[in-house]
């Protein structure tokens, strides 16, 4: 679906990862995709995350030997906006903006969360990318409270089951127990 959507034109992407992941791995992730959209002129840069961090669940199986990086070292908004800090240096280093960016997980989470900073901090300022896909990501809900946004227990409550679920569903264990069934059976 997303080849028929994409205009047949080229366009600059940056990549960004999730954290316990890599470039190269995020790369390698995304072949299917990169491998149809090349040969009509996109480019791909895949950037890595500053800080070295253990693999994300269930990585390491496929990905044995790393290296995996992460944007931030502590889930705290200080840490977030330090990210997007850093994120904002790497615009700027780079003259021609991107045409899009395409994130995952904790990838998503610095994208979203740089794309409101932008808005507060540059509000004149056009982001620096037309557009942004996201797979597979989450609100960092400590950012989205200390933004001034009410968070209700029950939404901490579900964040916390599905962060508990995740990790079980992806670790090696339930890899090797359950393959691709794993995403079937009901969780706690």
């Amino acid at each position: 679906v997303i080849l028929y959507l994409i205009p047949k034109a080229m366009m600059k992407w940056l990549c960004i990862h999730g954290t316990g992941s890599s470039a190269a791995i995020f790369q390698d992730q995304l072949t299917a995709i990169t491998s149809k959209l090349e040969p009509h002129g996109h480019t791909f840069e895949f950037i890595n995350g500053p800080f070295p961090s253990k693999p994300a669940a269930g990585i390491s199986l496929r990905y044995p030997t790393g290296p995996y990086y992460t944007w931030w070292t502590e889930s705290n908004p200080a840490a977030i906006r330090a990210a997007c800090t850093n994120l904002h240096a790497h615009f700027q280093a780079h003259s021609t903006p991107y045409d899009g960016i395409i994130a995952f997980s904790r990838g998503c989470l610095l994208v979203s969360a740089y794309i409101h900073l932008h808005q507060t901090l540059y509000p004149s300022d056009p982001l620096p990318f037309r557009t942004a896909t996201f797979l597979c990501g989450g609100p960092v809900l400590s950012l989205i409270s200390d933004l001034g946004v009410p968070v209700s227990a029950t939404a901490k409550e579900w964040d916390k089951r599905t962060k508990i679920a995740l990790r079980e569903r992806a670790s090696n264990a339930a890899i090797l127990k359950y393959g691709k069934d794993r995403w079937l059976t009901p969780g706690r």
